[in-house]
């Protein structure tokens, strides 16, 4: 019995001996952590990821555009006689304080598909100014302070102003990238180099990355919502005509709608894309921010990769001379 009390008190002994060891060096591990300089490769990779999915959308819903546009006008042509002409009539309100309002109560896809395009492409335009002023910081010196900062200014006045445009329903933290207390942050991390600043810049804007990036995502999901009723239309017509058809006309409009389902099958998994790409931005903006606390690598293939995705399916889709135009373009 006493032996076993010995060792007992052997084993305690050894186990706060180890004990002493080791808390010092998690501290100093955490510590080193929190000093060691930051990865900025991390950010610009970031950035040129964004790019990528910026780059894509915008070449997909380009591609979109046009071709519900195109879509519509053969709708008119080929369904002259059954075409409701209030389809293609502006309304104007009668009240005084709508001088210069119009409407389009059954405005054509294309027009919804033109509307996503506008709002991708000012939200891509500031998500673009956001992550190319967060790799300029997060390898920013000490002497770049006023103009990164003056930087962040200028983009807090214009995400405040795109948000007012797009119709975001939030509050100041929600629609302004750089605070006062990003700002400040940002301050500090030029000035000292503490990788806790740089995190506190990121987390400050999450709630505005997270806010655009589901705009983004809804743009997306809606121009969906109008590609399926253009292709409901369609078919509606092809419908119609393929039961006066004769043998040798059906052979051709089996072809046309075989080759419409291939195109809108690949214009959803475009947008699928898209959407799936805005909430990926707002995912990967958090890793970020935690990989300053842990130095663990965000990994930003997958996003990189589905920008390029999408630009070769907008190619895939586009006529031979269209697409050797954009080649050459």
């Amino acid at each position: 019995m006493h032996q076993d009390r010995c060792y007992g008190f052997r084993d305690l002994v050894q186990a706060r001996l180890r004990l002493a060891v080791l808390v010092p060096a998690m501290l100093m591990t955490v510590g080193c952590v929190a000093t060691a300089p930051v990865k900025s490769d991390r950010f610009d990779a970031y950035r040129d990821a964004a790019e990528a999915l910026f780059s894509g959308s915008k070449a997909a819903l380009s591609f979109e555009s046009e071709w519900t546009y195109r879509n519509y006008l053969t709708s008119i042509t080929e369904g002259a006689e059954t075409a409701n002409p209030a389809d293609i009539i502006l309304e104007f309100p009668d009240e005084a304080d709508d001088t210069f309002d119009w409407s389009l109560p059954n405005a054509p896809v294309f027009m919804a598909v033109n509307d996503t395009a506008l709002r991708l492409g000012r939200i891509n335009a500031l998500f673009s100014e956001y992550v190319s002023l967060l790799a300029e910081l997060a390898g920013g010196e000490k002497r770049d302070m006023d103009r990164i900062l003056a930087l962040g200014q200028a983009l807090n006045r214009n995400s405040s102003s795109a948000a007012q445009a797009l119709g975001l329903a939030a509050g100041p933290k929600e629609t302004a990238f750089f605070s006062a207390a990003a700002l400040s942050a940002a301050n500090a991390y030029l000035s000292h180099k503490r990788r806790a600043s740089l995190r506190d810049v990121l987390q400050d804007n999450q709630p505005v990355v997270e806010a655009f990036s589901r705009l983004g995502s809804e743009a997306a999901a809606l121009s969906a919502v109008g590609i399926k009723t253009e292709y409901q239309n369609d078919v509606e017509r092809w419908i119609a005509r393929i039961v006066k058809a004769t043998p040798s006309q059906r052979d051709d409009l089996i072809k046309k709608q075989l080759a419409l389902n291939e195109r809108t099958i690949a214009q959803l998994e475009a947008l699928r894309q898209i959407h799936d790409g805005y909430q990926a931005l707002s995912r990967k903006h958090a890793e970020l921010a935690l990989s300053l606390e842990s130095d663990k690598d965000v990994d930003l293939h997958q996003l990189v990769e589905d920008g390029k995705r999408l630009r070769d399916l907008y190619k895939g889709l586009l006529p031979a001379e269209d697409s050797a135009n954009d080649t050459n373009g």
